[in-house]
């Protein structure tokens, strides 16, 4: 590729800095182009100065962590928990009966961490409603001011731990916000 500056007569009719400009981002989609590509067009060798991963992969796609809830037939869970909740992107609930979700216990997270809930209901009869603005839950726990959310057996819905302000010009609290359901 070579790139050129074309309708050169209207370019040099520009102030002389606008001009200045558009030549040296022409030089520099060429010195990129020239890095990445041999004479003939073709690519050559790919190099990075530095990469970094987080979490597992692999690639073209990314390996979610999971944890696995087993539910006890409560009608109500606050604040839940779970061994090595803090670390994944994935809570997989086996829920034993419908029952309400009022928090999801965010320790160690920070704004903008993702998880995906995932009901695993086994009969796809089992539904768990995330309750928002409960107060039986703690308020870093607690799902953002809105419509309560139902997740029916077998269907997941994604949240971000995100702010809520509360009351006209109320302080930012950090929550639990659900940003797509499946």
């Amino acid at each position: 590729m070579r790139p050129v500056l074309q309708f050169q007569p209207q370019i040099e009719a520009l102030c002389q800095p606008l001009v200045q400009a558009l030549r040296a981002m022409l030089a520099a989609i060429q010195a990129g182009w020239n890095a990445q590509h041999n004479g003939d067009g073709g690519h050559t060798a790919v190099t990075a100065e530095s990469a970094s991963v987080t979490g597992l992969t692999t690639l073209g796609k990314v390996r979610l962590t999971s944890v696995i809830y087993s539910h006890d037939a409560s009608p109500s869970v606050n604040d839940l928990t779970t061994d090595g909740l803090t670390n994944v992107s994935w809570l997989r609930i086996f829920p034993a009966g419908n029952f309400d979700l009022t928090g999801i216990d965010a320790t160690g997270r920070e704004v903008g961490d993702r998880l995906l809930i995932t009901n695993c209901s086994t009969g796809g009869l089992d539904d768990i409603t995330l309750v928002t603005a409960s107060g039986f839950s703690l308020s870093a726990n607690r799902f953002a001011n809105g419509t309560n959310c139902v997740v029916i057996g077998g269907r997941g819905v994604e949240l971000i731990y995100d702010y809520d302000v509360t009351g006209f010009f109320g302080p930012r609290l950090p929550c639990w916000r659900i940003i797509d359901q499946a």
